[in-house]
């Protein structure tokens, strides 16, 4: 996910999952340099669908952008169970 900003004095970036700062998870990897701020999740599993958004600011305000990622897949299956 990447999003471009913009700010004078320079904003600083801030990442949530829901209304969790996850910008220091090490589960994702981040990167915001020239405006430009990207969020990757290098394993993507389903419980990582939900509500993203990056709020940037600075001393003269504050803008939010958000997204929702949606994980399609089958769980694994546990030893035992049997379908139906």
């Amino acid at each position: 996910m990447t999003c471009a900003f913009l700010g004078n004095p320079r904003p600083t970036v801030t990442l949530y999952k829901g209304d969790v700062n996850i910008t220091a998870n090490s589960k994702f990897w981040y990167n915001s340099t020239s405006g430009v701020c990207t969020l990757v999740i290098p394993t993507c599993t389903l419980k990582d669908s939900g509500d993203y958004s990056v709020l940037v600011e600075n001393e003269l305000g504050k803008d939010r952008s958000s997204c929702t990622l949606t994980v399609y897949g089958e769980e694994a299956q546990k030893p035992g169970l049997v379908g139906h």
